[in-house]
């Protein structure tokens, strides 16, 4: 298929389903005079007649003339180029394709999309373009249903200073990549009617769809013998009794929320050797800490603090750096011919005190390899843990995917090694959070973590 860039425009008054195309657009489309195709816009479609165009209208061949009819039953935006691609296998004119970045937007008249996610959504929408496909944010509150349509969002880009964000009524598009970012979002009613319509409207084409909970996620790697050997042992809470046999056995444990992120609400018990309990609670702003007498009195302490449910997962020995917690952020993603690759990979280090390692709570990231190696002489042990590092990312993205039965394009992977240099899986992420810019890290690589989801949307799109 090859793909151009035309602009779409009012035809002769009067008449109705055509499009007029110059000799030359139909010579390289392979289309005959008064041939009907298809012509689609996202999940609208129309079949038209195709006719050679006349002296009347404009010689550019970058435009595209069609019916009023045509153009209002597909919504295409006029005096815009849009991207376009024409299979004469399917005999079918495709506008885009249109890739649509399903979010919480918010939105004013005045100055535009805002919220932290904003510098993410021009950063996808601009790998978009660069690949050939139109992108927009849209909610799912406001798809209108019975119309194939929705109010969409594009960051219009000017030649000098800042662009702006329009707002305007477009087609479903034909692959959607969810980046709802907030369970208290996703878990509205109204979110979670709107979304599953939608999913089972797109079928494969809609992609990372809701989050995790961290009982499935050790669920689907136990399900599976490549994965189950990297997975901690964990219990679903029950109660303190049995909290209290898994930690005799283990020394310390972790209790995390199911559906948590960020680490907020994470609790860490550690049995002491005169028999006391210390405790900390991950919270937003600080971490709790202190002593019990035993894990009945430090879980009824906490529990005015922590009321979601929780699982409880072994504690591991795991290596520090300069006596900080460190764990191992991988992040996985889909590229052009739908194969996981791996993004970036870094060390994510806790703050003095923190019992995680998130950056959004003052951990620091570092190169692996550098770490590594400055915490091992020995450079046969460090290629190991590296080893099997690429071992491990390698079959959990396949587990999960497998066992989930749901269409990914991304995974955040959390690693951790232990101090005999056993590899561990921490954290399976359906949502990572990708930062628009770096200090100390690759700008290249920042890039390529938007493009990539991009360029697999653009391979959904055309399979």
């Amino acid at each position: 298929m090859k793909q151009e860039n035309m602009i779409f425009l009012k035809g002769p008054p009067g008449r109705k389903h055509e499009l007029f195309l110059t000799f030359d657009q139909m010579d390289t489309y392979k289309i005959k005079q008064m041939e009907i195709i298809e012509l689609q816009f996202g999940l609208k479609r129309i079949e038209v007649r195709v006719i050679q165009r006349h002296r009347w209208q404009k010689p550019e061949e970058s435009t595209i003339y069609c019916t009023a009819d045509v153009l209002e039953a597909l919504q295409i935006p006029e005096d815009r180029l849009l991207p376009i691609y024409y299979s004469s296998a399917k005999g079918k004119l495709q506008i885009g394709p249109l890739v649509g970045i399903l979010a919480h937007v918010r939105y004013k008249p005045a100055s535009g999309v805002y919220g932290e996610q904003e510098p993410a959504f021009r950063k996808l929408l601009d790998a978009a373009n660069d690949l050939g496909m139109m992108g927009y944010v849209f909610s799912p509150l406001e798809i209108e249903w019975a119309t194939d349509m929705t109010w969409a969002y594009q960051y219009i880009a000017a030649k000098e200073g800042e662009g702006q964000w329009r707002r305007l009524k477009l087609p479903l598009p034909d692959v959607v990549y969810d980046q709802i970012s907030t369970r208290k979002f996703e878990t509205r009613a109204n979110v979670q009617a709107a979304s599953k319509r939608l999913q089972k409207l797109m079928q494969k084409r809609f992609f990372n769809q809701g989050f995790f909970n961290k009982w499935q996620v050790h669920q689907w790697l136990t399900g599976d013998a490549a994965t189950s050997k990297y997975v901690p042992d964990s219990v679903r809470y029950e109660n303190p009794a049995a909290t209290d046999a898994l930690l005799n056995r283990y020394g310390n444990l972790y209790l995390k929320p199911i559906h948590g992120s960020l680490g907020i609400g994470i609790i860490k018990l550690t049995r002491l050797a005169d028999g006391r309990i210390y405790y900390q609670l991950k919270q937003r702003k600080k971490t709790v800490q202190g002593y019990a007498k035993g894990t009945a009195q430090a879980l009824q302490i906490l529990k005015k603090r922590q009321r979601n449910h929780l699982i409880v997962q072994q504690g591991l020995n795991l290596l520090a750096y300069q006596g900080r917690p460190f764990d191992i952020r991988v992040l996985m993603q889909k590229d052009g011919e739908g194969k996981w690759s791996r993004t970036k990979m870094f060390v994510r280090i806790a703050k003095q005190g923190e019992i995680t390692s998130n950056l959004t709570t003052g951990g620091d990231a570092r190169p692996i390899r550098e770490t590594l190696q400055e915490m091992f002489r020995d450079q046969g042990k460090v290629s190991q843990i590296l080893k099997d590092i690429r071992s491990c990312i390698k079959v959990v993205p396949l587990a999960i995917e497998q066992q989930a039965e749901i269409s990914l394009g991304e995974l955040g992977l959390d690693l951790g090694i232990d101090t005999n240099g056993k590899l561990w899986v921490i954290e399976a992420n359906a949502k990572p959070w990708k930062k628009t810019e770096t200090e100390h890290g690759s700008l290249a690589v920042v890039e390529r973590s938007f493009h990539r989801p991009m360029e697999y949307a653009r391979f959904l799109a055309f399979s």
